[in-house]
């Protein structure tokens, strides 16, 4: 017992720290993120990217159900921190719409 208790603990930080450092290279970079809601712990919107990643980021509440171009600044333990191009030319279509102009 003590073996697969050992085991499932240096599983579960393998799988811990490839998960933060798989996130860390994303810093940098644009997502596409489709935003859903307004964010529980924290101002602006929550959202996920096409690869289903969690993004908080400081949008207004009329971006939700918008897909929008994010820059990817930092990492808050499992989800992402973005911040949107500042002239909103990043907006790249609302759901079910036509791409913005």
């Amino acid at each position: 017992r003590d073996v697969a208790v050992e085991r499932h603990r240096l599983l579960a930080e393998k799988d811990d720290r490839h998960a933060r450092e798989s996130l860390d290279r994303r810093i940098g970079s644009e997502v596409d993120v489709l935003f859903e809601s307004k964010a529980r712990e924290s101002t602006g919107l929550y959202g996920k990217t096409r690869t289903f990643h969690s993004v908080i980021s400081d949008m207004p509440e009329s971006f939700i159900g918008k897909i929008v171009r994010v820059r990817i600044a930092a990492r808050s333990g499992k989800t992402l921190v973005g911040h949107a191009d500042a002239t909103a030319a990043g907006i790249l279509a609302p759901v079910g719409g036509e791409a913005a102009a």
